[in-house]
């Protein structure tokens, strides 16, 4: 996201593009094991479901945060910001949420059509694809804004 909203489309398309058969390699590596083993994720969350605007409070800002700690670590070790951010960002994607969404296209494909089974297919698709994009501008806008003002520090000190 970083590199398309710096104007570097050929680069932010082609790391886009990597990212896709990555989560649907793993997504048909679960489809193909529930197959095997016979039994089938869950599509639907067993958990009541939290209003969006709680989880947004909770999530948000951990995120931006993150982003503010991240940009000045990266500056010092003088590695690029995504270099650093990368793994550890991994680790909060909505793993489940993919995992559902492949979960309920497998029994899709295996005949079982039910109303409430795509319902929450599409949704939980829907969901992992809005927290990754939350995710993104939630690391970019505060590394931009962080940039910006020491861009302009720099200027006024030199």
């Amino acid at each position: 996201m970083l590199d398309l909203i710096r104007g570097r489309i050929n680069l932010g398309a082609t790391r886009l593009i990597y990212a896709v058969p990555v989560v649907v390699a793993i997504s048909v590596g679960l489809a193909l094991d529930l197959t095997l083993l016979g039994v089938s994720l869950p599509v639907d969350p067993v958990a009541r479901p939290l209003p969006l605007w709680h989880d947004v409070i909770a999530a948000g800002p951990a995120v931006a945060f993150f982003g503010v700690i991240l940009t000045p670590v990266s500056r010092r070790s003088d590695m690029p910001f995504a270099a650093n951010g990368f793994a550890p960002v991994i680790s909060m994607m909505p793993d489940v949420f993919m995992f559902r969404t492949a979960s309920g296209l497998a029994q899709l494909i295996h005949g079982l059509r039910t109303s409430e089974l795509m319902d929450a297919t599409v949704t939980g698709g829907s969901v992992a694809i809005l927290i990754i994009l939350g995710m993104g501008f939630g690391l970019i806008v505060p590394k931009l804004v962080i940039d910006y003002f020491g861009e302009r520090v720099t200027e006024t000190e030199s």
